[in-house]
């Protein structure tokens, strides 16, 4: 049997969102990259793919983390013992009847995987917080015209709060839309309705991404702390 290699903690599978969403399994590790070796793959059955076998321990730690939160993930919600598979641009291809995202920053990985009977798409993010002087250069490129004057206030008086927020949930976005609609799009291309906190959080499009998405489009997304770090949630409903 599989078991989980040194650089990869016990994994917690409390749903970390204040609103309970049906068909969704939320899976997260910590992670110790010091702590990998190259046989760690081969002890969790998880190969590696080519791209990262000369990677470094980093790198090759955060894979392993998040493919198999993934694993765990899809195996609570009755779905297969294996981690999904990377497509081309090395986004996870997960298996028919399934859906999800996975997400890693320095210490942690995240996924979520969600039954497509309720789900066409998911994106997760997690994020450390940018600090005030980098928020205010990031603004203007991460932020709507409309988003800096909707949150003028936050932005002078907490900008990495806030730009890590923003920033977080159109990473989310991008995981959640783009397998469903094969468009590629960037931080102009959509903006948060409202004052993100724990609750929802609506993002609207602000450009067209195919005939059944139009400018004007809206999604819900989610929004807590974990471990320190925001932790972002966009589903798209089947």
């Amino acid at each position: 049997m599989p078991t989980l290699p040194e650089c990869c903690g016990a994994f917690e599978d409390r749903w970390p969102f204040r609103q309970r969403l049906p068909g969704l399994s939320f899976v997260q590790t910590q992670t110790s990259p010091e702590h990998f070796h190259p046989d760690a793959p081969a002890q969790a059955a998880l190969p590696e793919p080519p791209s990262i076998l000369n990677a470094q321990p980093k790198r090759r730690t955060d894979f392993l983390a998040g493919r198999l939160c993934a694993r765990e993930a899809l195996t609570t919600l009755g779905g297969p013992v294996a981690c999904p598979d990377q497509r081309g641009d090395g986004a996870p291809a997960w298996p028919d009847g399934f859906t999800g995202s996975i997400s890693h920053t320095d210490g942690l990985a995240t996924a979520v995987a969600g039954l497509s009977e309720y789900w066409m798409g998911l994106g997760i993010d997690l994020e450390p917080m940018i600090d005030d002087e980098r928020a205010r250069r990031l603004a203007p490129r991460l932020l709507t015209p409309d988003e800096r004057a909707r949150f003028r206030n936050r932005l002078e008086q907490a900008p990495g709060a806030l730009v890590t927020t923003v920033f977080s949930f159109k990473e989310s976005l991008f995981k959640a839309l783009h397998p469903v609609t094969g468009q590629r799009f960037y931080f102009q291309d959509a903006e948060l309705m409202d004052t993100p906190n724990r609750d929802k959080t609506t993002l609207r499009l602000c450009t067209a991404l195919g005939p059944s998405w139009p400018e004007g489009s809206t999604l819900e997304g989610h929004l807590t702390d974990c471990h320190d770090r925001c932790l972002t949630l966009v589903t798209v409903p089947a």
